[in-house]
């Protein structure tokens, strides 16, 4: 199987990391369409998309729900607007894509 976005890479983008598409924010492919990365959060709100480096090919963001709650997906969108996650707590989290189906493009944060 493939992955969902070939070979363009896909990055966590927003408030925790400037904004940048840099290695530290590269989500990795871990097969079955689920893109994953780990990232340290203080317990405050992140504002944040999904995206390649020129937001072209790959520009996930909400629909009528942008806020993320821990471990319940929230369907996205190309084109969507910034999400919006606040750990209760300063830690790590994971932030997994589910992109095996196109038509429901998800991310869970746990």
């Amino acid at each position: 199987a493939y992955a969902p976005y070939q070979y363009t890479p896909v990055y966590l983008r927003g408030d925790m990391n400037g904004w940048a598409a840099g290695p530290d924010s590269q989500m990795l492919y871990h097969g079955s369409g689920k893109y994953e990365i780990t990232v340290q959060l203080d317990a405050q709100t992140y504002l944040f998309k999904l995206a390649d480096p020129d937001w072209t090919s790959i520009n996930l963001g909400g629909g009528t729900e942008t806020l993320v709650n821990p471990d319940l997906p929230l369907q996205l969108f190309d084109g969507g607007a910034n999400l919006s996650f606040t750990p209760e707590a300063a830690g790590s989290y994971d932030f997994v894509l589910d992109a095996s189906d196109p038509a429901a493009i998800s991310l869970t944060v746990r």
